[in-house]
């Protein structure tokens, strides 16, 4: 688990940047394979 200010920091770090949270313990893309390849496709896509 990555700390709150931690990522807030990365994030404003990063020009145009895109956080997604997908709520599920430690394997999201197996335990919430849908929702994982839709975001991954989403950012190949450029979107």
């Amino acid at each position: 688990m990555v700390d709150a200010d931690r990522l807030a920091a990365a994030l404003a770090a990063i020009p145009d940047v895109r956080a997604v949270t997908i709520e599920v313990g430690h394997s999201v893309h197996r335990d919430r394979p849908t929702e994982f390849e839709a975001e991954v496709t989403a950012f190949l896509a450029g979107s």
